[in-house]
């Protein structure tokens, strides 16, 4: 009964509902990534925007935790190109839920400020809306 969610309803009493009901779907993750180092062949020299697509479900929401050690912007965007969520200068932080709409298809951006140099730890997974 580990892999269980516990619940309670008044009108049926205690009963466990099995994780599968409740199902989270990575769709991206990635350790100890570098955003903002030193690259000659980038505009600017350095790799401070990283853009990945991603396989995502219509009609589930999208959740994510980032964290990083200094501060970094998130953004994912919709198969047209559209932003669909954007936040700014976080380090440690998590949201949720982010619509993926009739998109087979999404994108994630992250982006440092230029100069800054950024290790990430980032999970994004998909539950059912």
């Amino acid at each position: 009964m580990r892999d269980c969610l516990l619940s309670s309803n008044p009108l049926r009493g205690s009963m466990a509902i099995p994780r599968i009901l409740n199902k989270k779907t990575e769709v991206f993750s990635v350790r100890q990534m570098r955003v903002g180092d030193f690259d000659p062949t980038k505009p600017g020299c350095y790799d401070n925007v990283k853009t990945f697509p991603i396989e995502v479900r219509p009609q589930r929401a999208l959740f994510f935790e980032i964290v990083s050690d200094v501060p970094i912007s998130i953004a994912f965007a919709n198969s047209d190109n559209s932003s669909v969520y954007h936040k700014e200068d976080m380090t440690d932080f998590g949201y949720g839920p982010i619509p993926t709409g009739r998109n087979r298809e999404m994108g994630i951006l992250l982006g440092v400020y230029p100069g800054d140099k950024a290790t990430i730890d980032l999970d994004v997974w998909m539950e059912k809306a």
